[in-house]
């Protein structure tokens, strides 16, 4: 629905179009949506009737989808949609409530809502003004907590029409997303687009078009907003060529070691790449962190600051090296110093090893978790203070992983179980994280792993949780229900590391078996296995454009002897560096 403006306000040029183009290719057999416009003659009483009703017909298996596109207005903390005859002195009476729209919303029995809002001041949904006054950035006035929300900008920013697209740029592209891009915005490679696929196609013409044109004219980004468990897709599944596309994604068929960094005199645990891709960390139980060029593969420095085995090593956005150790500590470095910038530390508490640290995307929170404590510890960085703990295992947290977005954390322990955190957003009280939960499987009775969960790891594309265990078995879940998937071929030895490729469509196990198995998760077949004959895999990580897959642990051998090997050692610790030779 939509609506070029009333005649007391400022006329747009291709709100009807859009309205008139989603209409189009909603109802496209690509995506076989039912859909109905009410009439911009109509009264807004009429539109609000006519939505409750379509809202009432849907059942659990449904998708419904309210699209805006028009002119928005603020008025004391609420956001009104401007209707043909909308009296702008009147606006309660005479414009669209998105307050009531949200709450037909709320009360439709569809199992996968979104309501997409491509109007000025969109980003009111959650940044509403109070008394007139802006709010605070992230301030959330209306929570929805069961559906979608797409917008045409975080904040109260002014959506914008372009002119070569038509229409307004938040419609246009999905539009366009539809219509003719489909393969190109199917980031995921199932053969049909999800609303992740569609974020992620957005935030890249977000990009591609602001790089193109003057700032005067730039675009604001559009914004996912919500709480939501489950997949929602926008097209349907094109059956008849997705097995094709799963089939020719084994680009690591051709995978070979290209070289091997050496240096440590204990294995290497833990490894990690700086956001410009041009330094890699590496953590060893020798105690020391070594930071690579990993241009050049040769060692920088070596930092020394821990007085036990160094257990992770990540980098945050902006280049800060944090590491964690069996002493007991976390360290944030400064590498520009080599300095020591803050020591975290559990006062009055026997200090605990740590097995695993998670940072939250926009780097608010840090999580911590020992393999002898049931505790997820959680820090707020920026104050460098402790804000609690989650407890819900039964013994010690080995592994955790979060998801891209940063709304899911995963946590895998001893007692064999995994669990699901809800931490966005980022104003959530620890409270409200400790309410919302899933453990996986929901019942004993389920298919699981019958040892400790030691790994996790969690597709780009924010759908698919990968965990290892002991038990030598990889089981592929679906991160927002918790349903199995799929269970890969199994190791001979526990699983220590996993990692998903950038495009989100590899997975690569490591094992104590001295082997990386590399699989199509699509179609559960492994592309490759890499052996290392003589020694176990601690670590693997992907470079960001996939050409690298890095593999730590202790000691390596020549396998498939494409690089002189003469600085291997046979007792230390060592990084193997494998390339996709399968991409020209």
């Amino acid at each position: 629905m939509g609506s070029n403006g009333s005649a007391g306000s400022a006329q747009l040029r291709y709100a009807l179009n859009d309205v008139e183009n989603m209409t189009t290719f909603l109802s496209d057999p690509r995506c076989d949506f039912k859909v109905k416009s009410p009439s911009w003659e109509s009264d807004i009483w009429a539109v609000y009737r006519q939505l409750s009703e379509i809202a009432s017909l849907c059942d659990s298996n449904d998708t419904f989808i309210c699209h805006f596109s028009g002119h928005g207005r603020l008025v004391r903390g609420s956001l009104f949609l401007l209707w043909n005859n909308s009296d702008t002195n009147n606006l309660t009476n005479t414009a669209l409530s998105v307050e009531i729209i949200m709450k037909a919303l709320s009360y439709c029995k569809a199992q996968s809502k979104l309501l997409i809002l491509d109007c000025c001041h969109a980003g009111a949904v959650i940044n509403m003004p109070k008394n007139g006054d802006e709010a605070a950035i992230d301030e959330i006035v209306i929570k929805p907590d069961n559906f979608l929300v797409l917008m045409a900008a975080a904040r109260s920013e002014q959506a914008r029409e372009v002119e070569e697209l038509k229409g307004g740029f938040l419609t246009a592209n999905i539009c366009d997303a539809i219509a003719g891009k489909l393969d190109e915005a199917d980031f995921d490679k199932d053969g049909r687009i999800s609303i992740y696929d569609l974020k992620k196609w957005l935030e890249n013409r977000f990009k591609q078009y602001n790089e193109t044109v003057p700032r005067q004219y730039h675009v604001p980004l559009p914004y996912l907003y919500g709480q939501y468990r489950g997949e929602m897709f926008i097209t349907l599944p094109d059956h008849n060529n997705v097995q094709n596309k799963w089939d020719t994604l084994d680009y690591w068929k051709g995978a070979q070691l290209e070289c091997c960094l050496t240096g440590h005199s204990d294995s290497v645990g833990t490894i990690a790449i700086s956001p410009d891709g041009k330094t890699l960390a590496s953590g060893s139980f020798d105690g020391t962190i070594k930071v690579f060029n990993l241009h050049t593969k040769e060692i920088k420095y070596t930092l020394n600051a821990h007085q036990n085995d160094v257990s992770y090593v990540i980098f945050s956005p902006e280049g800060e090296l944090i590491t964690s150790s069996y002493d007991g500590t976390i360290k944030i470095w400064n590498l520009h110093t080599k300095k020591v910038k803050w020591t975290l530390i559990e006062e009055n508490e026997d200090l605990l090893p740590i097995e695993s640290l998670c940072l939250s995307p926009n780097t608010q929170h840090l999580f911590v978790s020992s393999y002898e404590s049931h505790k997820i510890h959680v820090w707020d960085l920026p104050a460098r203070k402790k804000l609690g703990s989650l407890s819900k295992h039964k013994d010690g947290v080995i592994c955790l992983a979060i998801s891209p977005d940063g709304r899911i954390l995963a946590s895998g322990g001893k007692d064999k179980k995994i669990i699901l955190w809800e931490v966005y957003p980022k104003d959530q009280t620890l409270e409200e994280i400790y309410k919302n939960y899933q453990i996986l499987p929901e019942s004993n009775n389920s298919e699981q792993h019958s040892d400790w969960i030691t790994s996790l790891a969690i597709s780009p594309n924010n759908q698919v949780l990968a965990s290892g265990s002991k038990d030598g078995k990889v089981y592929i879940w679906n991160l927002h229900n918790g349903t199995l998937k799929d269970i890969l071929n199994k190791h001979s030895g526990a699983v220590i590391s996993l990692a998903f490729s950038p495009d989100g469509q590899t997975i690569a196990s490591g094992s104590f078996d001295n082997t990386i198995k590399l699989y199509n998760w699509h179609t559960g077949k492994i592309i490759r296995t890499l052996t290392e004959s003589s020694g176990y895999i601690q670590s693997l990580l992907f470079s960001s454009n996939g050409q690298m897959l890095l593999s730590s642990g202790k000691r390596c051998s020549a396998v498939l002897g494409v690089s002189p090997m003469s600085d291997c050692i046979k007792k230390g610790g060592i990084i193997n560096i494998w390339m996709n030779k399968s991409v020209n």
